[in-house]
């Protein structure tokens, strides 16, 4: 019967257009949980513009089993929480104003900041900084290809990649855009090594150990053969270089920047307002 009630409830609401209007001079409630009520002026806005009459009986008897289980739980609160953790106002109000002085703050910064970061800068810091800079993993630079092993073309693959002249390195190039699923060759970037285990399934369970012993790599799987040129490596705990944290530096600078546009901005504020008098402090 009260499932009932409520279906018959919305279908009166959403029946008419122009029920909602009228119904703000003469409130009907469609629920109750002890001595609060659902009013149908709360259901405004709960259903879109255009949805089936069946699928709003549907949205409004959702809304209304929420708003019941809501006020279950909360008046239950009520009654075994203590005066001081029930009292929410001054929370909200710190929120309240954090959340205006954020997005102040985020305005200024987007209007002000200096986000160009040149690679002197970056270079600096870098220098006056190394002791933060240790490396927690290890990197490497590396060239590598993936070729399908049924290649007839892979004898002379492994030939040239092995190669140091630039003729034949130039040849290897271009059997890699022809035939390779995936590569990368000359590039500068320091990379960390388990980065490129996940892209070639390299036998390194000791990583130090096989970064020490080995250059060239060549290995097989049922589908593919992997070519792998470890060009240079560096061991964590050792100094990261400065190519590897790059990105990183330029985060932190624009980081001390920030939070140095703000702190003026405060201090300005507040000597603006010393000036013209528009604060006191008054003696206990």
């Amino acid at each position: 019967m009260k499932q009932l009630f409520i279906i018959t409830c919305a279908i009166l609401v959403f029946s008419s257009c122009k029920y909602l209007q009228q119904s703000k001079s003469k409130k009907q409630a469609l629920a109750r949980v002890n001595n609060t009520y659902l009013y149908i002026d709360d259901l405004e806005g709960v259903i879109p513009p255009g949805t089936a009459p069946e699928d709003s009986i549907k949205l409004v008897n959702q809304f209304i089993q929420n708003w019941i289980r809501e006020q279950l739980v909360l008046q239950k609160a009520e009654m075994n929480l203590s005066n001081d953790l029930k009292n929410v106002e001054k929370q909200l109000e710190e929120y309240r104003k954090s959340l205006i002085i954020y997005a102040y703050q985020e305005k200024l910064v987007n209007q002000n900041l200096d986000t160009v970061v040149t690679d002197s800068e970056i270079a600096e810091y870098y220098e006056k900084n190394k002791a933060n800079f240790e490396l927690r993993e290890n990197i490497v630079k590396a060239d590598y290809a993936i070729f399908n092993r049924s290649n007839k073309d892979l004898p002379k693959i492994k030939l040239l990649f092995r190669s140091d002249k630039k003729d034949q390195q130039e040849l290897f190039a271009e059997l890699c855009k022809k035939y390779a699923y995936k590569y990368a060759l000359n590039d500068t970037n320091w990379v960390r090594f388990d980065d490129l285990l996940k892209e070639i399934p390299l036998p390194a369970d000791n990583q130090e150990l096989f970064l020490s012993t080995r250059k060239y790599v060549e290995i097989e799987d049922s589908m593919n053969v992997y070519l792998v040129n470890i060009k240079a490596y560096k061991i964590k705990e050792s100094q990261s270089p400065l190519a590897f944290e790059k990105n990183r530096i330029r985060s932190i600078i624009l980081n001390q920047r920030k939070l140095s546009l703000l702190a003026k901005m405060e201090e300005d504020t507040y000597q603006d307002a010393l000036n013209k008098k528009e604060f006191e402090i008054f003696a206990p």
